[in-house]
């Protein structure tokens, strides 16, 4: 991750190269994260695919699972 001063940002906003997050700092403390739309909406795909995995995971302890026949026979 790139680290830039809020001031650069400012002065650069037009042109700034967004391959990788940029850390903004200001008065030498970390204030911001700037990424792409694209990398925020792969990030927030990841989230929801580790929120699905955890609810089905809770689904298997908890005994809530269809067998295959269950599953067949729901569809027809």
């Amino acid at each position: 991750m790139r680290v830039e001063t809020i001031s650069f940002v400012k002065k650069n906003a037009a042109s700034l190269e967004l391959s990788e997050p940029i850390l903004v700092t200001q008065n030498g403390v970390p204030a911001y994260v700037i990424e792409s739309y694209a990398q925020q909406q792969e990030r927030e795909n990841a989230i929801a695919l580790l929120k699905l995995l955890t609810l089905s995971e809770q689904d298997k302890t908890n005994g809530n699972v269809y067998s295959k026949e269950q599953l067949l026979d729901g569809l027809i």
